[in-house]
């Protein structure tokens, strides 16, 4: 099923939104991040950052919220072997989001150099990256 064909809510675009890694693919991905760990409440992007590439959770869960002047809009809960990101990451504008965790959670962040790196040089993992930031979210 193309991405333009799924049904807004499905589980299968819920799906094509957040993918989820695989060990394999997450130790692919190890050696061009840094581990580190959230405390809960802990904002991990903010919305409009510049500075961080995406996280890979390793371990808890995390939450995406839209932010607008009437406050939060809680859009997705991650868990192990999902990921953070969209598509200002390709065009080097700022993140969409807030992230916050919700639990004790352990990271895997990748800057952008990186993640430009990975996504040139590994095309397994560029496509399911690309295809999560491209899809309308």
């Amino acid at each position: 099923m193309a991405a333009r064909d799924l049904v807004l809510g499905s589980p299968e675009q819920i799906e094509a939104m957040f993918p989820k890694l695989d060990a394999s693919q997450i130790a692919r991905l190890a050696a061009f991040g840094q581990q580190r760990d959230a405390q809960p409440h802990e904002v991990i992007l903010e919305l409009g950052d510049l500075h961080h590439g995406i996280f890979v959770i390793l371990s808890g869960r995390v939450e995406g919220f839209r932010v607008s002047a009437e406050g939060e809009t809680a859009l997705h809960v991650l868990g192990r072997g999902d990921f953070t990101g969209d598509v200002n990451l390709l065009s080097g504008r700022g993140t969409l989001v807030r992230v916050r965790a919700l639990e004790a959670s352990t990271l895997l962040e990748i800057d952008r150099a990186n993640l430009r790196h990975i996504m040139e040089t590994d095309a397994a993992l560029g496509q399911i990256f690309l295809n999560a930031f491209l899809l309308p979210q």
